[in-house]
Order: C-alpha cells, then structure tokens, then sequence
C-alpha cells in the first residue's frame, strides 16, 4: 500500500515552518518529509510534529551551501571532513526525531569530475 509524505518545506509557504505540520495533519497527511530540519533546535521540532500528530520520515543532509546554489557536498575531495561532520549532524537529528531515512545529496558536478567524485 501506498504511503504519501507531505513535505511542509514546499507546502503552505504562508505559514511559518513549523506550523505547517499541522496544516499537513488538517489534510490528512501523518507522515512528512523535509529538505532541512537544522534551523529549528530538536526540541521545537519534536514539539510540532507531537501537536501535529505527524511522523517526520526522512530529511536531507545539510546542503553546503544551499542558498548559494550547492546541493550538497558528499563529492568534494576538498570538504571530506564538513560532509563527515554533516553527517553526524544528520544522524542526531534523526536519533531525536524517529527518522528512519535521510537524503544524502551528493553535490553537483561543476567543480570536480567524474573521477574525483566517485573516488570521494
């Protein structure tokens, strides 16, 4: 059987983030996805998704950059270490909400090739 995720970072856009769960939850959805949890501490998080009745059920890894065009950083010999870091984050994340999937996004191949990316 099928299993729909609302994603709130790109549903309801009116609204601030961390209410959307509960918009979500209005249409029906118990189940949401996002890109990035990690501007909201843990705990507000755990406090919307608890009123909302949702399970957040997978999220990305930090982009690197986002704003600025990155979408990601797993392929980048020169940022091995923030990618090890960011992953750790990710993971505590996860821990504290009851996510069980996470997203790594690999990065664009515009400053590396396809070697150097595969072998990072």
């Amino acid at each position: 059987m099928l299993k729909f995720s609302a994603n709130p970072s790109m549903l309801f856009p009116e609204v601030p983030l961390l209410e959307r769960f509960q918009c979500a939850s209005a249409c029906g959805f118990t189940s949401a996805e996002m890109l990035f949890p990690y501007e909201h501490p843990i705990e507000n998080l755990r406090w919307a998704l608890a009123d909302s009745q949702m399970q957040l059920s997978l999220f990305d890894f930090p982009g690197g950059g986002w704003e600025s065009g990155n979408r990601g950083i797993a392929i980048f010999p020169d940022r091995r270490l923030e990618f090890r870091e960011s992953v750790e984050r990710a993971l505590s994340y996860a821990t504290a909400l009851g996510t069980t999937r996470l997203n790594c996004l690999a990065g664009l191949m515009t400053e590396v090739t396809k070697s150097e990316a595969w072998s990072t």
